[in-house]
């Protein structure tokens, strides 16, 4: 295998692929999809994280408590209009992004404890006033740290995956997003084209700040 070229379009191509070829090996498919998903979505939105307001209109930089600048990947700079597109759309309301045509037919929302096994759906609307980047929030915090759930059908086949993030740091009181095998899939896809073609269906305009010298 060839080495990357970087991490925010080559990886992500490369993991639109396999997942191209999950849609084919039904056996599988829902444990590659999580695969593909914990890698090709949670490494370039680490990677393009606006972590010092570089991509704010009133650029106004973080500091740490000793005084040290909150620094940004160095991705952020190499493809700062990539960025400054991800960053406007994750600022959108879920409901009026490019990402909820994808997922409306059964995204689901839910607070509630956080229950032991394998198996959990949410029940409830997502939030009128939830941002793509507090969705996108749970679901890393789902992939990342194993808040993942699945709900079988009749035939025991998954049907649906959930995604969990606790509400107060070392709680046992999660909110949980919940979506069909189908819209997750979808939502991923959608996540990748975004990566690789810089365009969106809401035809965001990304607002730039140049990171200071």
């Amino acid at each position: 295998m060839s080495v990357y070229r970087d991490f925010v379009r080559d990886f992500p191509e490369r993991c639109l692929k396999l997942l191209q070829r999950s849609e084919r090996n039904f056996d599988l498919e829902v444990t590659q999809l999580l695969l593909v998903a914990s890698s090709g979505f949670v490494i370039p939105r680490e990677r393009l994280k606006d972590r010092n307001n570089t991509l704010e209109p009133d650029y106004r930089p973080k500091y740490r408590k000793g005084g040290e600048l909150v620094a940004n990947h160095p991705d952020v700079a190499e493809f700062l209009e990539l960025a400054g597109t991800v960053h406007q759309e994750l600022k959108r309301p879920v409901k009026e992004s490019s990402f909820w045509p994808l997922i409306r037919s059964s995204a689901q929302y839910q607070e509630r404890w956080r229950p032991s096994g394998v198996e959990l759906v949410a029940v409830g609307e997502v939030p009128d006033a939830m941002t793509v980047e507090q969705l996108f929030d749970i679901l890393r915090n789902g992939l990342a740290h194993g808040n993942v759930f699945v709900k079988g059908d009749r035939r025991r086949e998954i049907a649906a995956l959930t995604f969990g993030q606790s509400t107060i740091r070392d709680s046992d009181e999660y909110k949980f997003v919940t979506f069909s095998v189908r819209d997750f899939r979808s939502l991923l896809r959608g996540w990748f084209a975004l990566l690789l073609d810089e365009t969106l269906i809401s035809g965001v305009q990304p607002t730039l700040q140049e990171p200071a010298a």
